[in-house]
């Protein structure tokens, strides 16, 4: 038997990534560093509204 066996339910640690689903937003290497240790990993793409560019924003929020 292994230690795992011997081990009640309540016990047991579980895993870090038995059951862990990450979303990635923004940059891939957080992903891809989290993916390398074996999590699921889903990436989105994004980038700050306008650019980042606060005046082009403020045009932006002025439309809504």
């Amino acid at each position: 038997m292994t230690e795992r066996e011997c081990k009640p339910e309540s016990a047991r640690r579980p895993d870090l990534f038995d059951k862990v689903i990450t979303i990635n937003v923004g940059l891939a290497i957080f992903g891809e560093a989290l993916r390398s240790q074996g999590a699921e990993v889903i990436h989105v793409h994004w980038n700050p509204p306008a650019g980042g560019d606060e005046e082009t924003l403020d045009l932006l929020n002025a439309l809504l």
